[in-house]
């Protein structure tokens, strides 16, 4: 995947320090802005973008020449006992807090750098001469790497990167192919050079990343939920899907990982039988070989409504605001929608749903929830 024609340069095979990988980030001068030189004053930017999703917090094992120099770095290591073990969060803060004097001192020199964070959304991320900024996010359980490299390349700020450093374990799962992303911005001559970490073979991890639903649904109708889920490590297998609730495993569906690890949706739908407010959760039971159960589950809140809300609208004429109001209130099946249109002049419109008269006394108006007043003389 190396070289300019696709915009994705690896850097030496996953291990950010070899010689390889510190060439290729000092060709960026070159490569990314061809024939600049001192005729021109201003500075090409160079953008780089730093994984901030959950799996960096994974720890990986090093040993030799890159074992040597994080032990060297990192406080409370010894590289007399290598290998050494760290997060992939740490090796990148070590990269960055270390790179003043080194690569990211280098492109200074040449390059405006504009620096960011993204996990689902891209975040900025300020690198001072000493100190890193970077804190991996622990609810991050989406890695939308194409998303980042797409949006960072639109020209955030006003102009468009010269070139782009990325630092990933590569665990996409949402959002576009980075692989696909990296090859059209090649075209548009933006090189993407990529420090990976961790390890070739990502760990086996499953996340479900969010459950959607309704906020409230009627007593006797279906909750329809849909949950997303991603899974790394796990090629193409089926995995559990279950659905709970009051403690109890209510339903559950199968689901296929895809390769990739992109995350796929999985819904769900129960009749609700009894009222009140409700939690309900997705959860996947643990996976062998799996690092980290926490991320296995997530849920919603749902109010189960016994009877429906009662609303009189009160309006003269048949405005705009009148119609959409109304419409919006007949299509919610929670709500019950009474209408008295004064119609000055002519009557008040009768039929289903309208009523002829206002109610009179304090007894008929309390039994609805919501009274709407519009435009009446």
């Amino acid at each position: 995947m190396a070289g300019r024609a696709n915009g994705y340069c690896c850097l030496g095979d996953r291990d950010p320090l070899c010689s390889q990988g510190r060439s290729a980030l000092g060709t960026i001068q070159t490569a990314c802005y061809p024939g600049w030189g001192d005729s021109d004053p201003r500075k090409p930017i160079c953008r780089i973008l730093v994984d901030a999703s959950r799996s960096m917090l994974f720890s990986d094992k090093y040993k030799d020449e890159l074992g040597t120099w994080l032990a060297e770095r990192m406080p409370g290591l010894d590289n007399a006992n290598l290998p050494i073990e760290a997060t992939r969060a740490e090796v990148v803060k070590t990269l960055l807090t270390a790179a003043p004097d080194g690569w990211l001192g280098a492109l200074r020199e040449e390059f405006e750098l504009s620096s960011w964070r993204f996990a689902s959304e891209l975040q900025p991320l300020a690198l001072d001469e000493t100190v890193a900024a970077y804190e991996v996010d622990p609810e991050g359980y989406a890695t939308a790497i194409g998303k980042a490299l797409e949006e960072s390349s639109a020209g955030l700020g006003g102009a468009r990167p010269r070139a782009m450093v990325l630092f990933s374990d590569g665990a996409w799962n949402t959002g576009p192919d980075p692989s696909e992303v990296s090859r059209v911005l090649g075209r548009l001559g933006i090189p993407v050079y990529v420090v990976g970490l961790g390890e070739a073979n990502p760990p086996r991890e499953v996340a479900v990343l969010s459950v959607r639903g309704p906020k409230s649904v009627q007593l006797g109708d279906k909750l329809f939920l849909r949950a997303q889920i991603a899974a790394t490590g796990m090629g193409v297998t089926r995995l559990p899907v279950q659905l709970i609730s009051d403690g109890k495993v209510i339903k559950e569906r199968q689901m296929v990982t895809p390769p990739s690890g992109q995350s796929v949706g999985v819904s769900f739908s129960v009749v609700q039988t009894v009222p009140g407010r409700k939690l309900f959760r997705v959860r996947i039971p643990k996976q062998v070989d799996e690092q980290d159960e926490s991320n296995n589950a997530a849920g919603i809140w749902v109010d189960v409504i016994e009877r429906k809300i009662n609303v009189l609208l009160i309006e003269s004429e048949p405005r705009w605001e009148f119609r959409f109001i109304r419409n919006v209130f007949e299509r919610d099946p929670t709500i019950s929608v009474a209408t008295h249109l004064l119609r000055p002049g002519v009557g008040p419109i009768v039929g289903e749903g309208y009523l002829k008269e206002l109610p009179t006394d304090r007894k008929e108006f309390t039994k609805y929830d919501l009274v709407i007043l519009g435009d009446v003389d």
